[in-house]
């Protein structure tokens, strides 16, 4: 199942978690890109970050209300010409 077929699945408003892996110094750029992303009017829930074993990368998770699948969508699209994301699930 492709993701905007699951997104579509789901029942909004809805929590929904983006989760990222990304370099320790891209952190706050990565979770600045997200808020702008939502806009004034999103709520954000949760956010919480953790540093991988060595320290090379970090799991950052941006828990938010979701509106609507394009929400989502859009956040994933804004996201991808980030720098120091190394992967998004």
């Amino acid at each position: 199942m492709s993701l905007h077929a699951a997104l579509q699945e789901l029942d909004y408003p809805c929590t929904y978690p983006f989760k990222l892996i990304c370099q320790p110094d891209a952190v706050e750029t990565v979770r600045q890109a997200i808020l702008k992303s939502l806009g004034d009017g999103a709520e954000v829930t949760d956010v919480h970050q953790r540093a991988s074993r060595n320290g090379r990368f970090v799991s950052l998770t941006v828990t938010i209300t979701a509106q609507s699948a394009a929400q989502i969508e859009t956040v994933y699209a804004d996201l991808a010409p980030v720098p120091g994301i190394v992967t998004s699930l």
